[in-house]
C-alpha cells in the first residue's frame, strides 16, 4: 500500500498478527493520552 504525506510517498506492507500486536502495544500510551485530552476538552 502506498500513501502520500506532504508530497512524500511511503510504502507499507502487510503485518502479521504478532507484528500488529507489537505496534498496538507501542501506541497504547499515546492513544491513552489522546483520549484523556479529548475528554478534558
Amino acid at each position: 500500500m502506498q500513501f502520500t504525506i506532504k508530497d512524500k510517498t511511503f510504502d507499507s506492507g502487510r503485518l502479521n498478527a504478532f507484528q500488529q500486536l507489537h505496534v498496538v502495544r507501542r501506541l497504547a500510551p499515546v492513544t491513552e493520552r489522546l483520549v484523556a485530552l479529548a475528554g478534558s476538552a
